[in-house]
């Protein structure tokens, strides 16, 4: 029991401080796995509508006759690279996070918290830099 103590006292050290430490109930562990996930689902949808905006922004500045391109074709082929960049970050932040919850070296049982800790630290700092894009 003393030593389940110990090795609990030890996750709860690392989590703590762990890079994703900070994101809002996701750092202890499975019992709060379900917390995170439905932060991560709120947190890409406020992404999804940024992004929403951004789109807007960008039809609305390069909509008509911009680049040489006639009509709005050159907000539709950023708009096309905004999507791709999206998808992009999408990829890396799950590779990026999946690879961070081994890092700490702790059980397995943690990875998946961790992981998802660390995606919503992600999600909340790329809606910031999307949103910036427009000030």
């Amino acid at each position: 029991m003393i030593k389940r103590s110990l090795s609990c006292a030890w996750v709860a050290m690392l989590l703590c401080a762990s890079p994703v430490a900070f994101a809002a109930d996701c750092t202890e562990g499975s019992q709060n796995a379900d917390k995170c996930l439905a932060q991560l689902e709120e947190l890409d949808l406020q992404l999804k509508q940024a992004y929403q905006a951004e789109e807007q922004r960008v039809s609305t500045l390069y909509g008509k006759d911009y680049g040489g391109i006639e009509g709005d074709g050159y907000a539709k082929y950023a708009i096309e690279a905004l999507r791709a960049e999206a998808d992009a970050w999408r990829k890396y932040r799950g590779a990026k996070c999946h690879y961070e919850s081994y890092l700490d070296g702790m059980s397995l049982n943690y990875t998946g918290a961790i992981a998802a800790a660390c995606e919503v630290n992600e999600t909340q700092i790329r809606i910031q830099q999307v949103e910036a894009r427009a000030k």
